[in-house]
C-alpha cells in the first residue's frame, strides 16, 4: 500500500514526515502541501480518505466532502472525526465555561463552521448525502480520555495544542487570560485524572 498525507502547513507535513519516518520507516509516503479543499491529487485514485478532526477547521467543509468523493476509488470510503459537543467532552466544557463566565467569548476566529457541528448525525449525513456517499455511519466513540491533574495543565493543552480553541484563548487580554485562568481553576476543583473527551467518527462510502 502507499499512501499521500496532505496539509496546509509545511510544519505540520515535517513533524509528520519526522514521526512517520521514526516509527514506520518502509512505509511509502508522499507529503503534500496543499488545501483539502482543493486537493492536487487525481480523480478515482485512493482507496480510503481520512481526516483526524480536520473537518472542523476547514472553512469550507462542503468543499473537502466534495473533493474526497473526487479523489476516491468507486467503492471507496471516507473517514472524519469530529469532537462530541459540552458538556460531553469535559475538557471544552470546562475551558470554554471559563472563557464564556470570566473572559471574551467573541474573539475573531479564522472562517469554519460551528466547531461542534459535525458532531450531530443528521448534519453528517445530510452533508455527505449531498456530495454523493452512501451507506453513511455515524459511531460516537466514548472511551476516549484526556488524563489531566490541574487546571493550569489543562489550559496548556487548549493553549498549545489546538487550533480555534488556541485562537480564543491567545485572543483574550492580560486581564481576560488571568481571570480565565482562576475561573478554570475554581470549576477544575480538586479534580483529579481522566476527563471524558468522545468523539464522533463518521464515514460514507462512494458508490461502486
Amino acid at each position: 500500500s502507499t499512501y499521500t498525507a496532505l496539509d496546509f502547513s509545511p510544519n505540520f507535513l515535517r513533524l509528520a514526515r519526522e514521526r512517520l519516518g521514526a516509527k514506520y520507516p518502509n512505509t511509502p509516503v508522499t507529503f503534500a502541501a496543499a488545501n483539502a479543499e482543493a486537493m492536487p491529487l487525481s480523480d478515482a485514485a485512493f482507496d480510503a480518505v481520512t481526516s483526524n478532526f480536520g473537518i472542523l477547521h476547514l472553512s469550507d467543509p462542503d468543499a473537502f466532502l466534495a473533493e474526497s468523493y473526487r479523489v476516491l476509488k468507486p467503492g471507496g470510503r471516507l473517514a472524519f472525526s469530529a469532537w462530541a459537543p459540552p458538556p460531553a467532552t469535559e475538557g471544552f466544557d470546562l475551558i470554554l465555561g471559563a472563557v464564556n463566565a470570566a473572559g471574551n467569548p467573541n474573539v475573531p476566529l479564522p472562517a469554519g463552521p460551528p466547531f461542534f457541528q459535525y458532531a450531530d448525525p443528521a448534519t453528517v449525513r445530510r452533508a455527505l448525502a449531498k456530495a454523493g456517499f452512501v451507506d453513511v455511519d455515524v459511531t460516537t466513540v466514548d472511551w476516549m480520555e484526556w488524563h489531566v491533574d490541574s487546571a493550569d495543565e489543562l489550559y496548556e493543552i487548549f493553549l498549545e495544542g489546538t487550533a480555534r480553541t488556541r485562537e480564543l484563548l491567545r485572543g483574550q487580554t492580560e486581564t481576560e487570560a488571568e481571570a480565565v485562568r482562576e475561573e478554570l481553576r475554581r470549576r477544575f476543583g480538586e479534580r483529579r485524572g481522566a476527563l471524558r473527551m468522545p468523539a464522533v467518527v463518521s464515514s460514507g462510502q462512494k458508490p461502486l
